[in-house]
């Protein structure tokens, strides 16, 4: 029978579903099958999940959806301490089982049941509940807008800046980390190039420098200081990387301040400054505007 025909069948559907978690390049496939199944290349392990119904209106969030799993399930142990910082996505297949093979590891006429990315975790006695929010959610939040206005809007390295970022970096290896894992240490640290642009340049990293992790390359976080001691210096970043370690290689990157001296003296690329520095201080419309 077709997947359309079971799903509808009184008694015919033998409802499975898989549950495929994507983060950067890492792929973790769960089931809700008794037996591993094996689709598309991946292979989704049986654990202990399910979810809710999403509803069919109008209303945005009516379409969001809550994912249960165990509270040790690896999938939501990066939300016990922070927040990643890359956004983990969902996509839930569903297909039936054949009555006459039900064991049959490889299923046949699969549907894609719902799509999104976990919005938050929460944790609950032996349970942890993933809200989930579909991918149709993105359609309707507004979008960034250019403001008319005398710092630069392009986002820093991206393709309307076109500064390269490896011209704007530094490697370093952490000597040491807080308690807390907000303050990292370095000898590495005392490369950092000093303060370049002018008023409100406090460091190199002022304006939205961050500091990505090797070993996890799409796991970065904001320096919100940076403080020159000697020997070794220090960096002090907004969330702290989970289970970081003395010995682990880091990279830091510079950070704009977005002003149109900074973006001349700073990273030689005027050319492509997004803002509009020459914007009158008296408004022409307003008492007193003209004469």
């Amino acid at each position: 029978m077709a997947f359309l025909d079971q799903e509808t069948s009184v008694d015919e559907g033998f409802p499975t579903e898989l549950y495929k978690f994507v983060r950067g390049s890492t792929v973790t496939p769960f089931t809700s099958n008794d037996q591993e199944v094996v689709f598309g290349g991946d292979t989704f392990v049986p654990t202990l999940i399910k979810r809710t119904q999403p509803s069919q209106t109008g209303e945005r969030l009516a379409a969001n959806i809550t994912v249960t799993v165990a509270r040790d399930n690896p999938i939501v142990s990066d939300y016990r301490i922070v927040v990643p910082s890359s956004s983990l996505f969902l996509t839930v297949f569903r297909y039936h089982r054949s009555i006459a093979t039900p064991l049959l590891p490889t299923p046949v006429d699969v549907a894609v049941f719902w799509q999104g990315r976990i919005r938050a975790v929460k944790f609950t006695r032996s349970e942890a509940e993933m809200t989930c929010e579909p991918l149709s959610g993105f359609l309707k939040r507004d979008g960034l807008r250019a403001q008319y206005q005398s710092l630069c809007n392009h986002m820093l390295y991206g393709p309307d800046c076109t500064v390269d970022r490896t011209l704007f970096d530094l490697a370093f290896t952490a000597d040491s980390v807080s308690l807390d894992g907000l303050t990292i240490t370095s000898t590495g640290l005392t490369a950092t190039p000093p303060p370049v642009g002018g008023i409100g340049e406090a460091s190199f990293y002022s304006g939205g420098g961050f500091v990505r992790r090797e070993l996890i390359p799409e796991d970065r976080r904001l320096i919100t200081d940076f403080n020159e001691t000697g020997a070794r210096d220090t960096i002090t970043i907004l969330n702290a990387f989970e289970d970081l370690n003395a010995g682990e290689a880091l990279t830091a990157f510079a950070g704009c301040i977005r002003t149109r001296q900074s973006c001349n003296s700073k990273f030689d690329n005027i050319e492509n400054f997004g803002g509009f520095p020459y914007i009158p201080i008296r408004n022409p419309f307003g008492a007193g505007g003209t004469r």
